[in-house]
């Protein structure tokens, strides 16, 4: 799953990393994203991708919290999703994200930061639908089944995109059954896992310190911990 995720770099680099034709969005370093928050996303657009500013969750009619995730294997066959499958597919651009997990010795869940082993910028895969009234637009973000350490933390990770596939996920003129083959969980299998310290625990709060790692052991390493696979929590679909 992914619950809360980092996007730290500054909007000249992440307009050199995502090039896009339009897009006036404001955006500071961000170290703790929360569902609620709002978060910029790269939408296709008339003349190009757009960088677009949208709130991350979809807002359900029948119950009082967000939808944030949904099950990339099971969205044909839900009628939630499946009219946006191939008109409003999106990248929601990250450089880390959070996932909690029991570890023995410690009180409650330690919070762990994942993220590529250069710490570069990456994309996970959402789908993203219109603000009403004109309002802010919400998007989601796409889960798979994790692979490789990180499924010692948790049984579901997002989706991450490779850069070869970003440009198809959001060709509306490619069917979602055509590009398929974008949702590979092997690219988490490689990431780095580290764990930081509570101060990500607050949703309001976003500070560095929030992805500063920390020790857990004498020697650091983060399997010597002992710790639980965590099973899925809510917020998904």
């Amino acid at each position: 799953m992914c619950g809360r995720y980092s996007l730290t770099i500054t909007k000249k680099a992440l307009d050199r990393r995502f090039p896009v034709a339009d897009g006036h969005v404001e955006h500071r370093p961000r170290y703790n994203i929360a569902p609620g928050q709002d978060a910029p996303v790269v939408v296709p657009g008339e003349g190009g991708h757009m960088l677009a500013g949208m709130r991350w969750g979809w807002p359900l009619a029948k119950a009082s919290r967000l939808l944030t995730n949904a099950r990339s294997e099971s969205l044909t066959a839900r009628t939630l999703f499946n009219r946006r499958l191939d008109g409003y597919r999106c990248l929601v651009p990250a450089d880390g994200f959070y996932e909690w997990a029991p570890v023995e010795g410690r009180k409650g869940k330690q919070p762990f930061r994942i993220r590529m082993p250069d710490a570069s910028l990456f994309a996970m895969a959402g789908l993203w639908r219109p603000g009403e009234n004109g309002g802010a637009g919400g998007f989601l973000i796409l889960t798979t089944a994790s692979v490789g350490p990180l499924a010692a933390l948790h049984t579901r990770a997002p989706v991450l995109l490779r850069p070869a596939d970003q440009a198809s996920w959001l060709d509306r003129s490619i069917p979602f059954r055509d590009v398929r083959v974008a949702l590979d969980p092997a690219l988490v299998a490689a990431a780095v896992i580290e764990p930081v310290g509570p101060a990500v625990n607050r949703a309001g709060y976003d500070d560095p310190d929030c992805i500063r790692p920390i020790r857990l052991s004498r020697s650091g390493l983060l399997f010597e911990t002992g710790f639980k696979r965590c099973g899925e929590g809510g917020g998904k679909a």
